[in-house]
């Protein structure tokens, strides 16, 4: 068995103040910009982070899960200054992402190879987070995309690279011409290991495998792709809800580490977090696509009360003006839908805020199931 490496880029972080974690009342009537900042918390003002935009607006295409409305606006409205962010070490090390970027599976022209890539190592990795309390630093999206590019040529799904070229991911050479950048080189070894120390004991190569599976579907059969719409759109809203119960987990226990030192309270907020998705699920991993969306993304406000009220009451001791305000914003059965709405714009509001706030990134949000037909694909 070959374990897999690969030259990856990681974007560099300056900056050695404490957390600053600066959080956002989204509220109706409350502009969404308007910040109330924690008392004791420092502004980031010597942060040099590079925020990518694009994430903060997903693309529309007939292959991409729909985003919750309330949580795509509250994603547009998030304010990306990176004076925002965290500069500390623990938060820079959980900027990455537990399951691959679903990005990578919807933007590029390798796109289908990546997800059919991730379908034959995606078991291997679910086997590696078992029992796995924490991860001391999460994947980068490009170590995510260099692990997944490098599998592809090693299983022959595109032709293999010489790896002494100095080539892009679609292959075109670059700085033809000059010098290497001994600066530039020094941060590609660190990033080859750091992708190495996070993959090698997780994922290995072996032969290609005769059938690539999504569930019990077949993907992929000898060299033929069967990889539909369809089931990517599936794929895809997994890696976004995957990611989504992953980094709640990883939010909370950066805000408030000593509610994680014990068995006991750190038990109390697995079950606020498992109680935040449908019962269906097994805790933070998901069982598999359901039927129709559940939970955080249900299209009758009826159906997702209960999971947004489960959000509010792990956020409500968060630090900071908005999750105290969140403490008078109980939901039940006898609350209206303009009081529901509401609570649950604040609620995303205050947790895309946050998430950015924290780790320097859009967080993965809530998507609805594919409900479309092969047939509504055709063009």
């Amino acid at each position: 068995m070959q374990a897999v490496s690969g030259v990856a880029v990681v974007e560099s972080f300056t900056g050695s103040q404490q957390p600053n974690v600066t959080l956002t009342n989204g509220s109706s009537g409350v502009n969404a910009n308007t910040t109330a900042q924690t008392s004791g918390v420092n502004v980031n003002n010597n942060a040099q982070t590079s925020v990518n935009h694009t994430k903060f607006h997903e693309p529309e295409h007939s292959f991409v899960p729909p985003q919750s409305p309330t949580w795509k606006n509250a994603l547009a409205a998030v304010d990306t200054n990176p004076r925002r962010i965290s500069s500390s070490l623990s938060a820079r090390n959980l900027r990455g992402y537990q399951f691959p970027d679903p990005f990578l599976f919807i933007s590029g022209n390798h796109n289908r190879l990546m997800i059919l890539a991730w379908l034959m190592m995606r078991d291997q990795w679910l086997q590696s987070l078992v029992g796995v309390d924490s991860t001391p630093q999460l994947p980068s999206p490009q170590h995510w995309r260099s692990l997944l590019h490098n599998f592809t040529k090693i299983m022959q799904l595109v032709p293999s690279v010489p790896s002494t070229s100095n080539t892009s991911f679609g292959g075109v050479q670059k700085n033809k011409g000059k010098k290497p950048n001994p600066s530039n080189q020094r941060r590609a070894q660190k990033a080859k290991e750091a992708q190495g120390s996070i993959f090698s004991s997780a994922v290995s190569i072996g032969d290609c495998p005769g059938t690539v599976y999504w569930g019990d579907i077949v993907a992929m059969q000898g060299e033929t792709d069967h990889l539909s719409l369809l089931m990517m759109a599936q794929v895809i809203w997994n890696a976004f809800e995957q990611n989504l119960r992953y980094e709640v987990r990883h939010l909370d226990r950066y805000l408030l580490p000593s509610a994680w030192t014990s068995d006991s309270s750190a038990g109390v907020r697995e079950n606020l977090i498992c109680s935040m998705f449908p019962e269906d699920s097994d805790g933070v991993l998901v069982a598999g696509v359901p039927l129709f969306t559940q939970g955080l993304a249900a299209e009758k406000w009826q159906d997702c009360l209960a999971y947004v009220d489960a959000l509010r009451r792990l956020m409500t001791v968060w630090p900071g003006d908005g999750a105290r305000r969140l403490k008078a914003r109980y939901l039940s059965n006898s609350t209206t839908q303009a009081v529901f709405e509401e609570t649950e714009q604040m609620v995303a509001s205050l947790y895309c805020q946050t998430f950015f706030d924290c780790f320097g990134r859009a967080p993965c949000t809530p998507h609805q199931i594919p409900g479309f037909t092969e047939g509504s694909l055709s063009g």
